[in-house]
């Protein structure tokens, strides 16, 4: 590997190994990639099944990421449009409905400041 390359780590090191496979998928994804960087990422890859595996359950995670934040766009200006269409606004973090009763999320006293135990 080049001396910009991730660090080794020991063998059985599975800690070493995650966050080499981390600083790997994290320099493909936010710096300029070479094909020198991803030989030298295959040859690191090839090395031991404990990287690759660990560099794939990473990846995963960032995909899914990635879908999430999609995702989760989508819904805000699905409500958006919705709450435009209908006049509707959004509803306040604990805020009571309309015969002032607590929705859900809100939080209610607790009788008695800590629980009675027998």
């Amino acid at each position: 590997m080049g001396s910009n390359a991730p660090n080794d780590h020991p063998p059985g090191d599975s800690r070493g190994i995650e966050l080499c496979a981390a600083e790997w998928l994290a320099r493909r994804e936010f710096s300029a990639w070479s094909e020198d960087d991803e030989t030298a990422l295959q040859a690191w890859l090839g090395a031991e099944t404990a990287h690759r595996v660990a560099f794939l359950r990473l990846q995963a995670a960032w995909s899914e990421s990635d879908r999430l934040r999609a995702l989760a766009a989508e819904l805000a200006a699905k409500r958006a449009r919705h709450r435009a269409a209908t006049g509707l606004r959004p509803r306040a973090k604990n805020a009571s409905n309309w015969r002032g009763e607590p929705t859900r999320g809100a939080r209610l006293p607790l009788a008695s400041p800590r629980p009675q135990c027998w």
